[in-house]
């Protein structure tokens, strides 16, 4: 890959690796790891990573966090708050402001998971009236 004329053309550009913790076994951390360093280093790109690493397999965790601080220069957290999630996915009536409280309760913060709650809620509804 790294000879490819596909990747000789990589100067100055941006690069995302998404979803890094479902790599293939095939696929090693350091690998991955030393391409990002050779594209920051050499290519002058800019990297972004975005990875959920609490699910990184153990042997993959141990070797992130090993490279990590030679290869990532700034770490952001995104961990919204529930709040903040089910305002942006639900809608402002008074069935999803039932919804909405009852998501706080159990403090869901995954914005897919909270669409899919809301669509079975709507199909449950005029099944639940009596």
């Amino acid at each position: 890959m790294l000879d490819s004329p596909s990747f000789l053309g990589l100067d100055k550009t941006i690069a995302c690796f998404l979803n890094f913790e479902r790599k293939g076994r095939c696929l090693e951390v350091q690998g991955v790891m030393g391409l990002i360093d050779q594209l920051k280093e050499q290519r002058r790109c800019k990297i972004v990573l975005i990875l959920n690493d609490a699910s990184l397999k153990e042997v993959s965790s141990v070797d992130y966090a090993r490279l990590r601080e030679k290869v990532i220069d700034r770490e952001l957290k995104f961990a919204p708050m529930a709040a903040d999630c089910t305002l942006l996915a639900l809608r402002k009536d008074q069935f999803s402001k039932l919804l909405r409280d009852n998501l706080l309760k159990l403090n869901i913060n995954n914005i897919r998971i909270i669409k899919k709650i809301e669509k079975l809620a709507f199909l449950l509804t005029p099944k639940l009236a009596l």
